[in-house]
């Protein structure tokens, strides 16, 4: 029994060990071999074979235009096209690099969205052959130390391969470190490992001045400057992954946008997306921000308040919280980045075309809005009305309460055409949509992946919000940001009071008819009458509250119409009431309500 158990436990530590250099000499043998090896990393011989041509992923084929000939680290590193071992011939030092744990769970934004990171007990080491660590865990600046140090002056830089850049560089003096390019983030947005290497030089007798460009650091350039030639004395290598937090960055300097790459995989790793997986997602370029005004808010119902304050909502589809239906009552502002490798892969979006937006339902494909025609410099700016609007907004909110669902925006790019405003065109001389102001039939059945071929669209950016039929809905829907109306109920056989509803519009007609007994018959026999409302959003109903809101609801509506004289309901409808003023007191009020079963 203890062999069985012993014998995997010796494949582990064989297995570590093979992984994990355990020596300075052997682990420098193992660097020697990872900056030889020309296809290891993501800019290696496999980039030219797929980057090739017209055609392209202008995000994942993004290289600086300095290092596009040189795909092994070593070659990448010294700047040249045949790389040799001979570069690394005096290393004798491999340093030991140790990021800091992280404390506790923190949290940050990315593509906006809020991430969650918990914290990590254990330092990160550094190894050519450890698992990529995420940007977010290597923030702040490692602690660099080797075995068998002397007093001396050393140089230590570390410079992001992948990238070109130089990401740290401090003196080490018997005195103590001077820093003379504070740490920088790493901000890997690929997928694929991307290398940092640190490296350690001997800097005896060497001017206290340098010269380098951290953007594009050439480092046989700063070698021969600093005299520097013969003294690379220690190396080791970083691997770097992605995380929401680098991509973010990128995106923010307007560098590369690989913020879609966390929707397609949502989308492609969810069942919930069928329509969309019908759609080339992969033409997905750019990151689309979606904001909200949404107004100041407040409504009663079950005699409990609710409110929202007047604030700028974002959408956030990778979380895809539900919004409230108050929060979408207007359309949205539409924003998007235009990205640095769009001009270096001469994208056609960098010229003056136009975008197409539309926002339907994911579950019925119902259309709510589209917009054609959008400048894409307009886009950019955030000027959607620069657009044709072919189909009027319509607040995408479910009409059956405590229902949710996904409104989908997509971005669309027309195709570069002779025929200026194509799209908008097309729908004036079709009509299909002509007279579809408000709910129409022309919405439903809406199909995005024939719409999207008929007009020979690509897919630009994505998003998606998700809003429900909550109690803001319900009020609205019923009467039009009134609030509700209430009435006792009685029959001779039971006393049931209940919380009823009108439309605003069937409330105007009934006051405008003078009569306040007809007022009652629309409430009780109207359209859609909801006797449940409370209890179908887990409200308790209080029968004296909801007495005293049919008291407010009422002296309100008086007051704000004219044509009405509330004396001549009393006198109708209460004979023995005497008429002091125009308007009753509270006092009065309750009265009138005593009076009404007797009139009922």
């Amino acid at each position: 029994m203890a062999r069985t158990l012993l014998l995997p436990l010796l494949y582990l530590l064989t297995k570590h060990c093979f992984c994990i250099c355990n020596n300075t000499s052997s682990c420098l043998l193992r660097l020697k071999k990872i900056a030889a090896e020309p296809r290891r990393f993501w800019f290696g011989e496999q980039w030219r074979d797929r980057c090739t041509g017209r055609y392209i992923s202008h995000i994942e084929c993004y290289n600086p235009q300095t290092l596009q000939s040189f795909h092994s680290l070593g070659s990448r590193l010294f700047r040249v096209n045949t790389y040799q071992n001979e570069y690394l011939k005096n290393l004798h030092i491999f340093p030991t690099i140790s990021y800091p744990s992280l404390e506790g769970s923190q949290k940050y934004r990315a593509c906006d969205h809020e991430f969650t990171v918990r914290g990590t007990e254990k330092e990160i080491e550094v190894n050519p052959d450890m698992d990529p660590v995420n940007p977010y865990a290597i923030r702040h600046p490692p602690k660099i130390q080797w075995d068998g140090r002397k007093n001396g002056s050393y140089i230590i830089i570390a410079t992001d391969v992948g990238f070109g850049t130089l990401n740290f560089f401090t003196l080490r003096l018997s005195a103590g470190d001077k820093v003379v390019k504070e740490y920088a983030e790493v901000e890997n947005f690929r997928d694929q490992a991307n290398p940092v290497v640190f490296l350690i030089f001997e800097a005896a007798g060497v001017k206290k001045h340098f010269n380098f460009d951290t953007e594009n650091f050439n480092l046989p350039k700063f070698m021969l400057d600093s005299n520097l030639e013969n003294a690379l004395i220690g190396m080791n290598i970083l691997l770097v992954s992605t995380d929401p937090y680098a991509i973010e960055k990128q995106r923010i300097r307007g560098a590369v946008d690989n913020c879609p790459s966390l929707i397609i995989k949502k989308v492609e790793n969810e069942n919930q997306w069928h329509i969309l997986k019908q759609l080339p997602l992969r033409q997905i370029s750019n990151w689309v921000s979606v904001h909200f005004e949404q107004v100041k808010s407040q409504i009663q119902l079950c005699c409990r308040e609710f409110s929202f304050k007047k604030e700028i909502i974002r959408t956030d589809p990778l979380g895809n919280k539900p919004l409230a239906s108050v929060t979408v009552r207007k359309h949205p502002r539409v924003t998007s980045v235009k990205n640095v490798q769009q001009v270096a892969t001469n994208n056609p979006d960098v010229v003056e075309t136009y975008k197409t937006i539309v926002i339907f339902d994911l579950n019925n494909e119902f259309l709510y809005w589209m917009v054609a025609d959008l400048p894409t410099l307009s886009l950019f700016a955030g000027n959607v009305e620069d657009g044709h609007t072919i189909v009027p907004y319509l607040p995408p909110v479910p009409q059956i309460p405590k229902t949710c669902t996904t409104a989908v925006l997509l971005l669309l790019t027309q195709p570069p055409s002779l025929i200026s405003f194509a799209v908008s065109k097309y729908y004036k001389n079709n009509s299909l949509y002509a007279n579809c102001q408000q709910n129409c039939s022309q919405r439903s059945q809406f199909d995005i992946a024939e719409f999207v071929s008929l007009h020979q669209l690509q897919l630009f950016a994505i998003n998606w919000f998700s809003i429900c039929h909550d109690v803001f809905e319900a009020v609205y829907h019923k009467q039009r940001f009134l609030q509700i109306f209430a009435a006792k109920h009685w029959s001779r056989q039971e006393s049931n009071f209940s919380a009823l509803t009108n439309s605003h519009r069937r409330a105007e007609a009934v006051y405008k008819n003078n009569r306040f007994a007809k007022l009652y018959n629309d409430i009780t026999e109207g359209e859609d009458i909801t006797e449940n409302l409370c209890s179908e959003f887990g409200l308790t109903y209080d029968q004296p509250c909801m007495q005293k809101l049919l008291s407010n609801m009422v002296t309100s509506k008086f007051k704000k119409n004219n044509e009405i004289r509330y004396s001549e309901y009393l006198e109708e409808f209460i004979p023995d009431y005497e008429v002091h003023d125009t308007f009753p007191s509270e006092a009065g009020f309750g009265r009138m309500v005593t009076y009404l079963p007797n009139w009922l």
